[in-house]
């Protein structure tokens, strides 16, 4: 899978990573909100917004989900990253366009080492909020 950094959290999650993930989603987005604790032991939040949803799903990490098998230090943990050839993503755009839909679909993946997670996404745009 060739891939490409969108964002790299790792700049402001502390060096033992993330200390819970949570997710919110309605019809027009998916957030994935990414709990740590910053400065001085507070609990902060980041928030990563993903419009134009086809398709979301939660692995383990390490394991083996229904889009792949994950090993630990193969994949940039604390990161957005979009899967350049992703076989899931051409799915997705065939499915819309037979439905006379034009919709944009990008895969992006997060891998969460300390809660041991994978995050998948189909999504026309992502945003750090």
């Amino acid at each position: 899978m060739t891939a490409r950094i969108i964002y790299d959290l790792n700049d402001w999650l502390p060096s033992n990573g993330e200390d819970e993930i949570a997710f919110a989603y309605n019809r027009r987005f998916l957030e994935v909100i990414v709990i740590y604790r910053g400065g001085e032991d507070e609990v902060e939040k980041k928030t990563l917004r993903f419009k134009g949803i086809s398709f979301w799903a939660v692995g383990a990490f390490p394991g083996v989900t229904q889009v792949g098998k994950y090993d630990v230090g193969d994949f940039l943990t604390g990161a957005v990253i979009e899967a350049g050839e992703s076989e899931l993503s051409k799915s997705w755009e065939t499915y819309w366009k037979t439905s006379k839909i034009n919709r944009q679909c990008r895969h992006f993946v997060m891998f969460w080492e300390a809660m041991n997670k994978v995050v998948h996404v189909v999504a026309e745009s992502v945003e750090c909020v």
